[in-house]
């Protein structure tokens, strides 16, 4: 038995010894083990990613490494500044089965698809793949476990978290494959831009409240031309030179988020401790049991108190 636990690796050996392999498998076209084309872009892998990475810690299971790096056009046609391929961006963590063993497995090992924490595993030793099946489920599951993930995805990162920030408004704006909408409207629907004005106001209105001129950083996949109007407003600056994923960490240091209809918003806001502020019409989400999210209209002109503490309690 030890020479079969040597041969296999810690790894392979606890899988055996357990109900199997969890493997994150994200959308797309075709997913070859080292790369993929097309399908999800990070915020929205990470769900998947997340779900997967829970489910092989309740069940004993062992973590296959997903396949990250991905080949999409469409940032490339638009001249983003980030072409979502996402290489380079993370590393296995000790334990995980990446390389030739991954191949092997996904090739070969008996399977089952998952796409749910809470979905019941078929007995014996399989492959579990984990879909992004149950996408609409955001963060219902994962309530309790971000202390976890954000460590889990800490040693994951092939770069280091940024050191703690001065506290700051952190502004996402997601143009990017992103549609303004038909009617002109003001919606926030999901994949729908929101207007610069939008984010101004919110930035107005919440420096109003704090009784002063916080700095403020853009995040956003626009050139600083397209974003011009609001990098024009007093203290606001543009984050560039970073990954998506130090982008990812950095935002989610905000006190205060304003966010767009983008899961990259939500992730941040799920990873950090600020108040998360969203256009009504996008998606409501739960990032703990305390009041931190405010989904607002145009009209909306005042910052309700509670939220005016949690934007003090974040540090503003």
């Amino acid at each position: 038995m030890h020479a079969r636990s040597e041969a296999m690796g810690p790894s392979l050996q606890r899988a055996a010894d357990g109900c199997g392999w969890f493997y994150p498998r994200f959308n797309g076209a075709l997913d070859l083990g080292l790369f993929r084309f097309g399908g999800s872009g990070l915020a929205n892998a990470l769900y998947t990613w997340a779900k997967s990475l829970v489910l092989a810690r309740n069940h004993g299971g062992a973590n296959i490494f997903p396949t990250w790096p991905q080949v999409k056009i469409g940032p490339v046609l638009r001249r983003e500044p980030d072409l979502r391929h996402y290489i380079g961006l993370f590393r296995p963590a000790p334990g995980d089965i990446a390389g030739v063993q991954k191949l092997a497995l996904l090739a070969a090992a008996p399977r089952e698809v998952l796409s749910r924490v809470g979905d019941d595993l078929a007995p014996g030793r399989r492959l579990h793949v984990v879909s992004d099946a149950a996408f609409a489920d955001h963060f219902a599951e994962l309530l309790t476990e971000r202390d976890f993930l954000k460590d889990e995805l800490g040693r994951r990162s092939v770069r280091p978290r940024p050191s703690a920030a001065p506290a700051f408004i952190g502004i996402h704006i997601r143009f990017g494959d992103f549609t303004l909408p038909k009617s002109g409207e003001l919606t926030g629907a999901v994949n729908h831009r929101l207007p610069l004005e939008w984010y101004a106001g919110r930035l107005a209105l919440i420096r109003q409240a704090i009784g002063h001129e916080a700095p403020a950083v853009v995040f956003s996949d626009a050139s600083a031309a397209e974003l011009g109007p609001i990098l024009a407003q007093p203290g606001v600056t543009l984050q560039q030179g970073g990954t998506a994923l130090d982008d990812l960490w950095s935002l989610s240091q905000a006190s205060v988020i304003i966010a767009s209809g983008s899961t990259f918003s939500y992730w941040a806001g799920y990873l950090g401790d600020g108040l998360v502020v969203s256009r009504a019409g996008a998606w409501r989400t739960e990032f703990d049991r305390k009041p931190r999210e405010w989904i607002c209209s145009p009209e909306d002109t005042v910052l309700p108190p509670k939220l005016l503490l949690a934007a003090r309690r974040a540090g503003l």
